[in-house]
């Protein structure tokens, strides 16, 4: 079975919908929470939501142009995303159609899916 950060690292960004951001400061930490729609693979024709919580977040980078956002949202508002993983640490960054987001993290968990 996969692990979560297996499922995140696989799932099909492009093309996926940026449907909310949160950041929460939990237990003297900062966790983000990330809901998308994304393929899960190559032979899905619809996309799913999925709910990500990164726990341990750091280095916070977050630039959006909320009309492109909306504009792109029905062909897809995400470009890409990569996890890269370095010094004990996680990084992701994801490519919008109208902005970027980048943070490191400790981990994650991906907390729901739609049904």
């Amino acid at each position: 079975m996969k692990n979560d950060i297996e499922i995140v690292d696989e799932m099909i960004w492009h093309d996926g919908v940026l449907l909310e951001t949160r950041i929460i400061c939990h237990h003297a930490e900062y966790n983000f929470i990330l809901i998308v729609e994304v393929y899960t693979d190559n032979s899905t024709s619809g996309r799913q939501q999925k709910i990500i919580e990164f726990m341990g977040v750091e280095h916070f980078s977050q630039i959006m142009d909320a009309t492109e956002l909306i504009d792109n949202q029905s062909a897809g508002n995400i470009k890409d995303a990569i996890i890269l993983y370095k010094k004990k640490k996680y990084k992701i960054m994801i490519n919008l159609f109208g902005g970027f987001l980048s943070f490191s993290f400790r981990k994650l968990r991906v907390i729901g899916n739609e049904c």
